[in-house]
This record gives C-alpha cells, sequence and structure tokens, in this order.
C-alpha cells in the first residue's frame, strides 16, 4: 500500500506517481497480474526516499526547537 497519491505533496515522486497512473490506465486488466510491478516499486522507492527525508528534517527542527525552550526555561530562573 502507499499513501494518497497526490502529486502536489509527493512533488519529488512526481514522475513515478505519473509512470504509475499511465501504466494502470494502459494495462486496465494486467495491472492486477503484475504489469506495473516495476512502476510501483520505482514509486515505493521514491516515497520511502522522500519520507527518511521528511524524518531527518523533523528531527532536526525538533532539536532546535527542544534547545530553544531550553534556553528559555533557563533564561526564566
Amino acid at each position: 500500500m502507499h499513501p494518497q497519491l497526490a502529486e502536489h505533496t509527493h512533488k519529488r515522486c512526481v514522475e513515478f506517481i505519473q509512470a504509475l497512473q499511465r501504466c494502470h490506465d494502459e494495462n486496465p486488466k494486467s495491472k492486477f497480474m503484475g504489469a506495473c510491478n516495476a512502476a510501483k516499486d520505482a514509486m515505493s522507492e521514491c516515497l520511502r526516499d522522500e519520507r527518511a527525508d521528511s524524518r531527518v528534517a523533523n528531527a532536526e527542527k525538533a532539536k532546535k526547537r527542544k534547545e530553544a525552550l531550553k534556553k528559555r526555561l533557563e533564561a526564566q530562573r
């Protein structure tokens, strides 16, 4: 399974999303037999990389917020 494939939310993976949608359109029946597995695997890998980068960025933001909070608390004491 994959998340909703809205192109505006997954800007780095647009070409993979479009390739999978095109494959599904071109292979309405054989898509159930694995005709689009290569396109789906490529898209899944892109989404996985995007999620990993997002996780790292979020961790950095959280660390900065935590440090700022700690400084504010120390200043109040």
